[in-house]
């Protein structure tokens, strides 16, 4: 496929793109290296297979391809749109020899969804080595080639002549690379749009896997939906050459065939394992997790309650837990997570909760009577079947997406364990712990030499009771601060009361702070 091609149709995306809700943020670009690459990447949805290869090519401005499932060139618009931006059936003939050919001149980057199919229930199944084995056999023969330029002789002209190779110093001055790549939705459960109604208006009964694909890509693309993109730290491949057998390999002057040399065969397979290992460990450790991902981790690791589970002591839970989330830095996490968080406490003006627990209640993970909601623990390990889990069973497809991240997932469990006492200690001291942070940073902040008054005037105040019979909330005026309250609150707390006396955003540092 020429250049001119490629461009003409990645323009063509790009238009399309501005119609679409989708918003998409790339992190990790300085991660991609100059060389060879292949980017291997985690796969949920079908329209991956366009979108990834146009955002490397806007980050990079090389031609990427891709090897897309073999289904989608058996329909005819969607053959000439895969084949107009590079994508490259995975039973094409020609494959092997086009990703080497092509990644060693390092004038096309390759994208490879090693995971081999859509994983729409995101449970971990043995993904393929194929990205790793094309991979290791570029490298490899880049360095025989680099090998044999010195020995000369017949193996040399032969090995450039089935390469491609026209211009052998940029062959052998490149490198080799695996760069993984995760890509996280938020949020991912299908919803309804209009790809989805006019599927309805036009056949009689849409199959499941057709209603699950439509509702869940066409929400992406019509309704809206948060797409990040990770580039993580590159691989590079060379380092695995260093085997006494493959370091034979390297200068034998006979042809060497790894797909007909038995040992070849044996030895590759090992290394490629280790390389598919490694870069899938990356893949599923970016995940990005929002809002769904911590709620459906907690509500799968909340115990059993036969009086059902309070519905803000799981509030408590997910504000706490998303803040456990940020301070220990266990993962990389959703830019939602970093603005006031005090919404989930209180109106949850953002419904985020409100949300979800309409979507477990719809799907029977949930039954909500009141302030309760009454959990069916086996929602989460029965066996809908793997074309409509995303439609039938999404809050499992959540939860399942949080395992790879280990540490993340033990905090959470951990924290959806916690009796509805704990949590409320847990929450509290929080909230205590952030109000005095922030103060402080004001403080240093905003603070004016002989003008400020000491820091404890500003400082709020908490007076805590034990018998709990009733709070008093204390809000000083617009020229106050909270130890000017300081004498009343103090009565009050004498009088049985527990009594708090915030600190009004601004004031108790300078005029500056208030302005």
């Amino acid at each position: 496929m020429n250049r001119l091609t490629f461009e003409l149709s990645s323009y063509t995306l790009k238009t399309f793109s501005g119609f679409s809700r989708a918003s998409v943020k790339v992190e990790g670009q300085e991660n991609i290296p100059e060389g060879a690459v292949i980017f291997c990447a985690n796969h949920f949805t079908r329209i991956e297979t366009v979108f990834l290869p146009y955002h490397i090519h806007a980050v990079t401005g090389k031609q990427v391809w891709s090897l897309a499932a073999a289904e989608l060139f058996k329909i005819p618009v969607l053959e000439g749109l895969m084949r107009r931006l590079g994508g490259v059936s995975t039973h094409d003939p020609l494959r092997d020899q086009k990703i080497l050919n092509t990644l060693l001149s390092s004038k096309i980057q390759w994208v490879i969804f090693p995971e081999g199919m859509m994983v729409k229930n995101k449970k971990r199944m043995r993904p393929h080595t194929g990205a790793a084995v094309q991979a290791f056999r570029c490298e490899f023969f880049r360095e025989r080639l680099r090998r044999h330029a010195d020995i000369g002789g017949k193996e040399f002209l032969r090995l450039k002549d089935s390469l491609g190779v026209d211009d052998l110093d940029r062959v052998l001055s490149q490198q080799t690379y695996i760069v993984p790549v995760n890509i996280t939705y938020y949020p991912a459960n299908p919803r309804e749009n209009i790809l989805a109604a006019m599927a309805k208006l036009l056949m009689k009964e849409p199959s499941p896997r057709l209603t699950d694909e439509l509702m869940t890509e066409g929400a992406m693309l019509f309704v809206g939906v948060d797409i990040t993109i990770r580039f993580g730290a590159p691989i590079a491949i060379r380092p695995y050459l260093n085997d006494p057998y493959i370091e034979s390999m390297l200068t034998v002057r006979r042809q060497v065939r790894f797909d007909q040399d038995i040992y070849s065969k044996s030895v590759s397979k090992q290394i490629a394992g280790r390389i598919m290992e490694r870069y899938m460990a990356d893949v599923y450790a970016m995940t990005t997790l929002n809002y769904d991902h911590v709620m459906a981790c907690i509500l799968k690791h909340y115990p059993y309650k036969r009086e059902g589970i309070d519905i803000y002591a799981f509030k408590c839970k997910v504000y706490y837990a998303v803040t456990c989330l940020l301070l220990n830095r266990l993962c990389y996490v959703s830019d939602n997570f970093r603005h006031n968080l005090i919404h989930l406490l209180i109106n949850d003006r953002y419904d985020r909760v409100a949300r979800f627990l309409a979507l477990a209640q719809r799907t029977g993970v949930v039954r909500i009577d009141g302030a309760r909601m009454f959990k069916d623990q086996t929602r989460f390990y029965d066996h809908t079947p793997f074309h409509s889990i995303r439609l039938e069973n999404p809050v499992v497809v959540m939860a399942n997406e949080v395992e790879p991240v280990t540490e993340a997932e033990i905090c959470l469990k951990k924290i959806a364990q916690k009796s509805d006492r704990q949590i409320y200690q847990s929450v509290r001291s929080r909230l205590i712990e952030k109000i005095n942070v922030d103060y402080a940073k004001a403080y240093k902040q905003f603070y004016v030499d002989g003008e400020s008054k000491r820091k404890r005037v500003g400082r709020p105040l908490f007076l805590k009771r034990t018998n709990e019979v009733a709070g008093v909330l204390l809000i000083h005026g617009y020229m106050a601060a909270p130890r000017e309250m300081a004498d009343f609150a103090e009565y009050l707390h004498t009088q049985g009361f527990t009594v708090y006396a915030p600190r009004l955003a601004g004031h108790g540092t300078s005029p500056e702070n208030l302005a």
